[in-house]
């Protein structure tokens, strides 16, 4: 079972937004309700089916690549459990744009930002209509201000 505690790094890798990290942590908890009060041939299957579908795969892969046994309710609990807590140990950027970013560019943003600042790290997105252009991002306490509306504000000053 020491192999589950290195296949959770992988699906960080996937968990884009603090959103999207919410959402697999209520799949968690309701996968481990489920676990003991139904009985399953492949309890796995009560994890993989509620889960999206690019965070499963990612799952699945890693059982199968690191041979962790996961025939009975307590391997998945350590499963979810593991990842529930890496889960809450992730870091928080966020990011002020003035449009609401599809989810194809939220995933190339968020993959920047992992490569950036590490794999643990999630992004949450504000939508600011204020920004006009550009991104606000606050991460770590810090704060930096790369908006369009700042660059003309600050330019107007100097005139």
């Amino acid at each position: 079972m020491n192999n589950i505690t290195t296949s959770i790094s992988p699906l960080l890798a996937v968990i884009y937004t603090r959103e999207e990290a919410e959402k697999v942590q209520d799949i968690l908890s309701d996968s481990l309700d489920s676990l003991y009060k139904v009985h399953h041939n492949n309890t796995l299957s009560i994890l993989l089916d509620n889960l999206p579908a690019h965070i499963g795969e990612v799952l699945k892969d890693q059982i199968e690549q690191k041979q962790i046994d996961v025939q009975t309710p307590e391997a998945i609990k350590k499963i979810c459990d593991s990842l529930a807590l890496a889960l809450k140990n992730t870091d928080l950027l966020t990011l002020s744009l003035a449009f609401e970013p599809s989810f194809e560019l939220t995933q190339k943003i968020a993959k920047l930002i992992k490569t950036e600042f590490g794999g643990n790290t999630l992004i949450e997105i504000e939508v600011d209509p204020h920004v006009m252009g550009g991104a606000i991002i606050t991460f770590k306490g810090q704060y930096f201000d790369y908006s369009l509306k700042t660059k003309i504000d600050h330019f107007l000053k100097s005139q």
